[in-house]
């Protein structure tokens, strides 16, 4: 009776999909992503669906994902070396509601030699790396995928302090724009990152979520000759490298004017009436995303979007352009229907924000106004 019980029960899981299998909840469908569990409490299953948010780890290592500082009730999930986008798991415990978020990480071994201490000071002074993410309830369609830079595990330090700063830190390989390396938030002493040998051109930006505009706001410091400050180190073995390099966070808020890099446009949404509907903006035909990971915008709804200005200079001079002049029809607001409405020509400044608004009855008949200033970003009173 019982060997015919577990052949019941064995055919029910290949014919149900999979429902009794490890690795899958209700939260989403997912793939294993190495070797499952192990035991050791770590969920390694690529959330293809369900999700909170989507990682891309560049590194050869298997990393273990917290939001926020390690601890048991902070547990993520585990992302294997490689590969692409992968999905971390949505505990409802965790991601209840939107809003942004560090996400700390640190790998398989640093995990099996704490788990039963996850709070240890030791994971909190050097974890792999940190970034500072977002979770959005709505952005499954088309989702921010954080990348994991490839640099990160050697046996170089680059140790951040970010005491007394009152900001959160981003560091930035390359260019203003480059992939992340690491983030500190505000009043946190001696953050080490493991690094490859190699020349480093690290540029820091802070950080900050403003609730009143939704959106992720970016700024970098200027250094006295008016041009992004700019960290420049080769980490290697000596004579010619240094196995450790120290950044006061500090050093970059004496004599320096902060600048975003960005215009900024509020797009409100006022058709009315019972076939209004959700628009979306375009830059040259491509739907946009607002720095959360948002896109569409329903009526009687606005959202911020970045308009980015120029890069100029080379790695050891870069900076943005003051303004970006724009063609008619390079951005547009568009609808699920097809229709899409030329935004004007307009010469756009960094550092400031700008309102347009769509009026209409349907998603078929719909248009958008002037361009007007509102104000300058003052990133210093944003909330």
């Amino acid at each position: 009776m019982k060997g015919k019980l577990a052949m019941i029960l064995m055919a029910l899981c290949l014919l149900g999909g999979g429902l009794f299998m490890t690795g899958c909840d209700t939260n989403g469908g997912g793939e294993e992503g190495g070797n499952g569990s192990g035991g050791s409490g770590v969920d390694w299953t690529n959330y293809t669906t369900g999700y909170s948010i989507k990682v891309r780890n560049n590194t050869s290592e298997r990393l273990v994902a917290f939001k926020g500082p390690p601890a048991s009730d902070t547990l993520i999930s585990g992302i294997p070396p490689g590969g692409g986008a992968w999905g971390l798991k949505k505990d409802p415990a965790l991601f209840s509601s939107a809003g942004d978020f560090v996400l700390w990480l640190i790998t398989e071994a640093q995990y099996n030699q704490h788990k039963d201490n996850l709070s240890s000071s030791a994971l909190k002074q050097v974890p792999f790396t940190r970034i500072y993410a977002y979770y959005n309830t709505r952005a499954e369609s088309d989702p921010i995928v954080y990348p994991i830079n490839e640099k990160l595990g050697g046996q170089y330090k680059i140790v951040l302090n970010n005491l007394n700063t009152g900001r959160n830190v981003e560091l930035r390989l390359d260019s203003p724009n480059g992939d992340t390396l690491g983030y500190a938030a505000e009043d946190t002493v001696s953050t080490t990152f493991n690094v490859d040998t190699g020349q480093y051109y690290i540029f820091p930006v802070f950080r900050k979520f403003s609730r009143s505009k939704g959106e992720i706001i970016s700024v970098f410091p200027r250094n006295s000759q008016g041009r992004l400050w700019l960290v420049n180190r080769l980490l290697g073995p000596p004579p010619d490298g240094v196995a450790e390099y120290q950044i006061n966070a500090n050093d970059f808020l004496s004599n320096v004017v902060f600048k975003t890099g960005m215009a900024y446009l509020i797009i409100y949404n006022d058709m009315a009436g019972p076939a209004a509907g959700a628009v979306d903006f375009k830059k040259g035909g491509t739907a946009q995303r607002t720095s959360t990971g948002a896109s569409l915008i329903n009526p009687a709804m606005n959202r911020m979007y970045e308009i980015a200005m120029s890069q100029i200079g080379s790695e050891q001079n870069a900076d943005f352009a003051e303004k970006l002049s724009v063609s008619k029809g390079l951005y547009q607001v568009g609808s699920d229907a097809g229709v899409n409405a030329d935004l004007p020509a307009f010469e756009f400044y960094g550092d400031k924000v700008y309102e347009v608004h769509v009026t209409g009855t349907s998603l078929y008949d719909f248009s958008v106004g002037e361009i007007t200033e509102l104000e300058n970003i003052d990133f210093k009173n944003l909330n």
